[in-house]
Formats: structure tokens, C-alpha cells, sequence
């Protein structure tokens, strides 16, 4: 499948783009750029790629041409602000000739040559397949007349209300009458299950099926976000940008809660807070226990994190759980440094969740009053 992210940034399109800049800026600049140029260039495609997003009516090809416009844009003016060996006399004569205004020219030879000028944009007109559209802020704030918009961030520590079955239940700011959604970020913690994939599935679960286009597997979703390469906040939160995560209702749901959950590429439900325990070391000459996870999970000393046993009835034809708050002495990259575990049957097993989950994701949201 093509998508907007793998056509922009593969190696044709990178290589397309950074020839398109190179050769702008010697010609409008008089500038020749060499390759430590390319860094600047690659940070300007990524911060490009992040601060649009594709309407639902437009192609790829043609999306990925518009980001590439962009970029170009703003190489330029990056190097006219920067760089100390601009041609600022060759800036001036091509302003004047876009103007037709070179006192060098007699009057006949500048008619003619605007003549021409007319003729090659009309030719150039013509050969365009589609007319070249100007996407404005207001173009992805205003779904039409008739909807109002928010753009809001969820925060799991605060606005998080239920969890059921691996599904995230966020409180809105307000009720509204939801005409359509567009997820942005997706913002997490370092947690071993999510940020080991390079991209996750989203779902909002009070939204019907049938208004839903995207599937993983045999499941409705309403798109795709992909892990960015860069992490933020000192290496310990993980961002997941959206790709095509954009749903319109035809019926509108009232509602002031969202139920997320989040699946893997195989179509399976992710949890969020399940730390995964591989085994127990107790130790020596302490009343320490070491639990080692199989991945590196972020929890703080002090923090608290909810340990669940899971052991057999009397009977050993049904199970009994038991929960209960353990506190954080200690932490290390795939290690929990505690003080006191529950006591455990023989054969029973122990489950580890965190008890507040650090995430974020934002989105906007289009309603009816």
C-alpha cells in the first residue's frame, strides 16, 4: 500500500527534492550549496511532513508534489536569511524580469518578449492535468459552513475515566454533536508493548463500524500513525504521527467521552499499562525483590504500580484474582527495585500494570451546534 509518509520520504522523492533545491537557489540566489546542506534539508522535509495535513479529497501524487513545493519554499528562504554569499543582484534582476522592467531592453524587444511570456503560461496551463490547489489554514479548520471546530488535547493522567478491555475511555471538555474527527499526535511513555512498533492502528470504538474505511485485518479502524524516528522529553515519550486518520460521519454522534483502543499490525488489541514480568529475583541479605521486564519500561521511585495474582480455586477449575498496590523503591532500564510483594500461592502468576499512564494524543474535532 502507498502511502503519503513512504512516497515523500523515499530515496526517488528525497533525491527529486533535494535536486529541485539545489538548482533553485543557484538560480534565484546565486548560491551553491554543498552537502552539509542536506541535514538542514532532510529537517525541513520531516518539519513540513508534520505541520500539514492531507485533505480527504486529495491524491497522493498531488499531495506529495504540494509538501514538495513547500520544501523548496522554505529552503530558500532559510538560505536568503542565512547565507552571507547572496547574490542580491541577481535577486534584483530577476525581479525585474518577472516585472518586465529592465531599462536595458528597448520598448519593442520588452513587448515581444512579454508576448512570449503570456504564450509559455497559457502553454503551461493547458499541459497542468489538474489546476494547482492552495490548501489555507482555513481549509483544514473549516470542514463547511455549517460546523464549528476545536482542537484539543487528551490527557490520559487527568482525562482518562474507565479502562475496559485494553479501551481507553477520555472525557471530551464538552458535550457535542460530533460531525467529524481528525487525529493529530499520539504522544506515550516509554512502555515496551507500543513503542517496539514502528506504527499502530487507532480506533475510536463509540464510532459505528460503517462509518469506518480503514481495516486492519478483519477489524474497522479509523487509521494509521507512524512512529517518528526522534524522541522527545530526555528519550523517555514516544511520538506517533497520523496518517490519513481522518473520519466524516454521515451520522453524527452526540457524545462527551471517546473510547480509544489501539492495535498492532497483526490486528491485536495493545494494552498500554501491562508491564511485562519475566521473572522475580529476591535479593540476597535484603528484603528487596528485583522484577525484570522483558522490555525497558518508564516508572518512577515513589511511583505506585498495581500487581494482580492470578491463582487457581480450590477446586482448580476457576481462578481468583487479587489486586494491589506496590510502591517503587528503585528502578533500573528493564529492572523494578521494590520492598514488599503479595504473597503467592504455588502456581500462580503474577500480572504488572502501571497504575497512571503518561500519554497524551490530540485531535480536532468538527460538531454541530
Amino acid at each position: 500500500m502507498t502511502t503519503v509518509h513512504g512516497k515523500f520520504f523515499s530515496n526517488s522523492n528525497k533525491e527529486y527534492v533535494s535536486t529541485a533545491v539545489f538548482q533553485n537557489v543557484k538560480e534565484e540566489l546565486g548560491v551553491e550549496l554543498d552537502a552539509t546542506f542536506v541535514e538542514n534539508l532532510m529537517k525541513i522535509m520531516a518539519e513540513t511532513y508534520s505541520n500539514n495535513e492531507r485533505p480527504k479529497n486529495m491524491e497522493i501524487n498531488e499531495y506529495v508534489s504540494f509538501l514538495n513545493e513547500k520544501v523548496v519554499q522554505q529552503c530558500l528562504e532559510k538560505v536568503k536569511t542565512s547565507a552571507s554569499n547572496v547574490d542580491y543582484k541577481k535577486i534584483s534582476q530577476r525581479a525585474a524580469e518577472e516585472r518586465n522592467y529592465d531599462f536595458a531592453k528597448k520598448p519593442i524587444q520588452k513587448h515581444q518578449e512579454k508576448e512570449k511570456e503570456k504564450e509559455k503560461e497559457q502553454e503551461k496551463e493547458q499541459e497542468q492535468e489538474k489546476p494547482k490547489k492552495v490548501y489555507t489554514q482555513q481549509y483544514y479548520q473549516k470542514k463547511d459552513n455549517h460546523d464549528e471546530n476545536m482542537t484539543i488535547i487528551l490527557d490520559f493522567r487527568k482525562d482518562l475515566i474507565d479502562v475496559d478491555n485494553k479501551s481507553y475511555c477520555l472525557k471530551l471538555h464538552k458535550e457535542a454533536n460530533i460531525t467529524c474527527i481528525i487525529l493529530k499526535k499520539f504522544m506515550i511513555e516509554l512502555c515496551d508493548t507500543i513503542v517496539s512498533e514502528p506504527y499502530i492502528f487507532v480506533d475510536i470504538e463509540n464510532i459505528n463500524d460503517n462509518e469506518k474505511s480503514c481495516f486492519v485485518e478483519n477489524k474497522k479502524v479509523i487509521g494509521r500513525m507512524v512512529q517518528q524516528t526522534s524522541t522527545i522529553c530526555n528519550k523517555t515519550m514516544y511520538l506517533y504521527d497520523q496518517e490519513d486518520c481522518k473520519i466524516e460521519l454521515k451520522n453524527p454522534i452526540k457524545t462527551n467521552h471517546l473510547y480509544f483502543s489501539f492495535y498492532n499490525y497483526n490486528g491485536e488489541k495493545l494494552d498500554l499499562k501491562k508491564i511485562n514480568l519475566k521473572k522475580v529475583i529476591k535479593i540476597e541479605k535484603s528484603e528487596l525483590n528485583q522484577l525484570i521486564t522483558e522490555g525497558i519500561n518508564i516508572v518512577k521511585p515513589g511511583e505506585n504500580i498495581t500487581v494482580t495474582t492470578v491463582s487457581k480455586t480450590k477446586d482448580k477449575k476457576g481462578e481468583y484474582w487479587e489486586c494491589s498496590p506496590l510502591k517503587i523503591n528503585e528502578t533500573k532500564s528493564n529492572s523494578i527495585i521494590c520492598s514488599q510483594l503479595p504473597s503467592m500461592e504455588q502456581g500462580s502468576k503474577m500480572l504488572l500494570e502501571k497504575k497512571i499512564l503518561n500519554s497524551n494524543i490530540s485531535l480536532a474535532i468538527f460538531y454541530k451546534n
